[in-house]
């Protein structure tokens, strides 16, 4: 998901967070002998911080890209075009990972409450659509 034409929002935050933000992950199974979300985002973010300000990122968007590494499970303290953003994609990632063939009132429903964008809301239909055509395993 390109954010600018779309979305809004500084690309660069975007696509620093789309990489990072799943970063904690190893340094959450170390320490805490699991890698989920709530883990995740304690961990990733000074991960996060240490490789942006290496690669020369200023501090304003290395602060918002910890921000949304720090919070793109829960949602929790941000509501910016990149965090949107990085919050659809990543729905759109699992959408389908837990249940490959959701109900479609269920999957209706989820659309419209968990996505942020409407670019996120299309393209999970489409997903959605192209993924009812396939037959069952």
């Amino acid at each position: 998901m390109d954010s600018s034409p779309h979305e809004g929002g500084d690309p660069l935050v975007v696509k620093a967070a789309a990489i990072l933000h799943d970063i904690g992950i190893h340094e959450a199974e170390r320490k805490h002998g699991a890698g989920g979300g709530k883990h995740q985002e304690m961990e990733g973010p000074p991960i996060a911080s240490q490789i942006l300000e290496r690669v020369g990122v200023d501090a304003e968007r290395t602060g918002h890209v910890c921000r949304i590494v720090g919070s793109h499970h829960s949602g929790r303290g941000i509501d910016t075009p990149e965090f949107r953003v990085i919050w659809d994609a990543d729905w759109l990632v699992n959408l389908f990972h837990e249940e490959p063939r959701p109900d479609p009132e269920a999957l209706r429903k989820t659309v419209e409450q968990v996505f942020k964008t409407a670019t996120g809301q299309e393209l999970a239909r489409l997903l959605a659509s192209r993924d009812s055509r396939r037959p069952s395993a």
